[in-house]
C-alpha cells in the first residue's frame, strides 16, 4: 500500500464506470495504464495482471449478507491500493 499511489485510484468505488466485463471500463484502464502508469511505475516490470474485482462483493465467512440488517454489529475492512 503507498507504494503506487496513482494506481490506487482505480480502487475507489465508482471512479471508472462499469464492472470487470464492461469495454468502457477495460479501455479507461488499459488507456491510463499504458499512457501513464506504466512508464512512471512498471517500466522495469512485466505487469501480468490490471484487471480489477466485480463491484458491490461482500464475502463474510460464516453467515450470508442479504440485507443491511445482517450488518449490524460487524465490522468492515477492506484491502485497498
Amino acid at each position: 500500500m503507498g507504494r503506487f499511489p496513482l494506481e490506487s485510484v482505480f480502487h475507489l468505488p465508482t471512479i471508472v464506470p462499469g464492472d470487470v466485463a464492461d469495454p468502457t471500463c477495460t479501455a479507461i484502464r488499459k488507456m491510463v495504464y499504458d499512457n501513464y502508469l506504466t512508464p512512471l511505475y512498471f517500466k522495469e516490470y512485466k505487469n501480468t495482471l490490471d484487471g480489477r474485482f466485480g463491484l458491490n462483493s461482500l464475502h463474510m465467512a460464516a453467515k450470508p449478507v442479504r440485507n443491511l440488517e445482517d450488518l449490524k454489529g460487524k465490522i468492515i475492512g477492506f484491502g485497498g491500493g
